[in-house]
């Protein structure tokens, strides 16, 4: 599938793949939300507003591509669980729809986005 399809089509499809993890970030939610909303857009592309959905958390979505030769398109999307001044807990999830062989797409794009937001924020794992 192409990213160009949209995150709403890509979500419709029944995923093979679904992968979340935990991340505990040091830094204030806006500047950790900010370099994410980067870090998709310079990657991929962000998800527009009308196909992420109603959410009463901050979030963020975004399509990424993964697998041996970038041919699979990933579904992410980041979403706050809570927040302090200088303390947040993100969840960050991805689904794949991928073929007949799998690449394990999800799971490498949440560690691709858990190594960016450790490496930009100081994130540590929660958990799986």
């Amino acid at each position: 599938m192409s990213a160009t399809l949209g995150a709403r089509l890509l979500a419709n499809f029944q995923p093979h793949e679904r992968f979340q993890m935990r991340v505990s970030v040091a830094g204030n939610v806006a500047l950790v939300l900010l370099r994410v909303k980067s870090y998709l857009a310079s990657q991929g592309r962000l998800a527009a507003e009308d196909q992420t959905g109603a959410s009463p958390v901050p979030h963020i979505s975004g399509v990424l591509r993964c697998g041996l030769i970038h041919k699979v398109s990933v579904l992410v999307h980041v979403e706050v669980l809570s927040h302090e001044p200088d303390f947040s807990v993100l969840s960050i999830t991805a689904a794949a729809n991928e073929g007949l062989f799998h690449q394990h797409a999800a799971q490498i794009a949440v560690q691709r986005m858990v190594q960016q937001v450790r490496s930009a924020c100081g994130a540590r794992y929660v958990t799986c």
